[in-house]
């Protein structure tokens, strides 16, 4: 199960409509915008997961495991009624990128419908007290992250404005190209 969880995590990077942060270094280095690297890569990612559930139902069935019983499983209307509201940051995010946001802004508004989110439904409301504990503590966990983002976004600056980029483009499309791969795969490594 853990090996699971652990593959179906990594399409993520992959998976459109939020991507990893490689996607939006792609755009950016390609010149295009953030939702044709998206479109591009929406049947590789559908491929990866239809192969993951493949690969997870063989193993299933070589091991005789039985599928859980219907009267264990909620139905998918219960399950959506009880928390759409969570996919308001989701959709938002989408919006606000299609709007043409930066995904630094996007991400930004995304994060502050996510907070707002529980305060919608009094099933998921939390008194003010825990509330304001639960932004302080995930402020501070959001820091390493904050950082490693920095240290990314500056790292790619550094490679997309060196003069090995700018030298390359004298060769011609190819070592354009490598170089710009090259940043791309800096700035994943990095983020």
């Amino acid at each position: 199960a853990g090996a699971v969880e652990a593959v179906a995590s990594t399409g993520g990077q992959i998976m459109p409509p939020v991507m990893g942060a490689s996607a939006f270094s792609l755009a950016e280095i390609l010149g295009i915008t953030y939702f044709e690297v998206a479109a591009r890569a929406a049947v590789p990612a559908l491929l990866y997961y239809v192969t993951l559930l493949a690969g997870v139902h063989m193993e299933a069935v070589s091991d005789n495991l039985a599928p859980v019983p219907a009267n264990e499983v909620s139905p998918a209307r219960t399950v959506f009624s009880r928390g759409w509201t969570f996919l308001i940051p989701l959709v938002g995010l989408v919006a606000l990128l299609a709007a043409g946001f930066t995904p630094e802004v996007a991400g930004f508004y995304a994060v502050l419908m996510t907070a707002g989110v529980p305060a919608l439904r009094r099933l998921t409301r939390l008194p003010w007290k825990n509330y304001i504990s639960a932004m302080a503590e995930g402020s501070k966990s959001s820091i390493p992250v904050v950082i490693a983002c920095a240290a990314a976004r500056y790292s790619g600056g550094i490679c997309s404005k060196s003069a090995t980029e700018v030298r390359s483009t004298t060769i011609g499309p190819a070592g354009s190209a490598a170089t710009s791969l090259l940043g791309a795969a800096l700035r994943a490594a990095a983020g």
